[in-house]
């Protein structure tokens, strides 16, 4: 965890930084509690947290002093002699509340506030090998749990059925618990991007679309399969279109390649067979300790593909009252080009039906 703060120094244009933002506080110090702000200035870092995270912060943190309190954790931030010769502060524009804001605000009548945007964030961007190993394993549950449910459900299956049955089989293969809500969506359900599932059954649906991500010690997973419940003709066309969306974006993945490119090859090809307009959303999202988090890959992207970063390729098209297809991977760029981390059993991804699940037909 030193060698993160370090880092982060080096990037730091002000005295002090005030780390309010949870996930970042746990990427810098090994912190899992949810009650912390972390002071990083030139030469100390000091973590306050309240007394129900006494021990655990013992056990856990590491690069920076544990201060207990009971007070109030920016009400003692304010009274730390290594607070009080600073002159000059930033603070994580996105990541405090205003009410916070305002009382620092208060406090700090001789001191000035500077925002600062995303500067943990891009740290947080390049995966080091333990992170990478960690994002593996929970792909690897996802992989698993995914391969089971398959086998388990059938057409009486609702999607909550799935939906829970997915959430079970995560702490039983071993993940910490789901990474989001997972989405279930079946018929024309799959046409919104982030359904929720209900209590409709998939049989007599035409398809079943599946997200789903897992947490293991942390990080995240995300994993999104299509597939078809019936013989159609115009659904196995989208399919086909997305997957060689996809299947482009990601063969043109390399270290210093632009993200926003990434996602204009998808996006092109899917406007090239008329359905430019049914794909509305970014080709992609960092994933690790949060299983959405810089860099975005989409159009207004700013970042260039880099050795260690992970992030999802998930393009999609959805078509109101009739359906939508989504295949999501997560990439992880290498020196030399990219590795895909998710997988399903390749079996399964090369049949026609996955026959223990009766008229079930993959077309992944």
């Amino acid at each position: 965890m030193v060698d993160r703060i370090d880092r982060l120094r080096e990037k730091m244009e002000v005295q002090a930084l005030i780390v309010t933002d949870q996930t970042n506080i746990r990427y810098l110090t090994g912190y899992r509690g949810d009650n912390a702000v972390l002071l990083v200035t030139e030469e100390q870092t000091t973590l306050i947290t309240d007394s129900r995270y006494e021990e655990s912060s013992n056990r856990e943190v590491k690069g920076a002093e544990i201060v207990i309190t009971n007070d109030g954790i920016f009400e003692k931030l304010v009274t730390l002699s290594q607070f009080k010769k600073i002159k000059k502060a930033g603070f994580e524009r996105e990541n405090i509340r205003y009410s916070t804001y305002e009382k620092l605000k208060q406090s700090l009548k001789d001191k000035e506030l500077v925002p600062v945007l995303n500067l943990i964030e891009e740290l947080r961007m390049k995966k080091d090998d333990r992170e990478i190993k960690l994002i593996k394993k929970a792909c690897g549950i996802g992989n698993r749990v995914l391969q089971e449910v398959l086998k388990k459900i059938s057409l009486r299956s609702t999607e909550k059925d799935i939906s829970a049955e997915i959430e079970f089989l995560i702490k039983r293969h071993g993940g910490d618990k789901q990474s989001f809500d997972t989405i279930v969506a079946a018929g024309d359900n799959s046409a919104l991007p982030h359904a929720i599932p209900t209590g409709r059954k998939i049989g007599g649906e035409n398809m079943l679309l599946i997200d789903m991500g897992v947490f293991y010690n942390g990080y995240a997973s995300d994993m999104t399969r299509t597939f078809l419940l019936k013989e159609d003709k115009k659904g196995k066309e989208i399919y086909a279109i997305v997957s060689e969306a996809q299947k482009r974006a990601i063969e043109a993945l390399k270290p210093g390649i632009e993200l926003k490119e990434i996602d204009r090859i998808a996006r092109d090809y899917i406007s090239d067979n008329h359905y430019g307009k049914n794909f509305g959303h970014g080709l992609g999202h960092g994933v690790g300790l949060s299983v959405h988090e810089l860099p975005r890959v989409s159009n207004k992207s700013t970042y260039k593909a880099e050795e260690g970063m992970v992030f999802s390729i998930e393009p999609g098209v959805y078509i109101p009252g009739y359906g939508g297809v989504r295949i999501e991977d997560l990439i992880l760029v290498t020196k030399t080009g990219y590795e895909v981390i998710t997988h399903t059993n390749p079996l399964d991804r090369d049949r026609t039906c996955i026959t223990s699940f009766g008229n079930l037909c993959s077309i992944h």
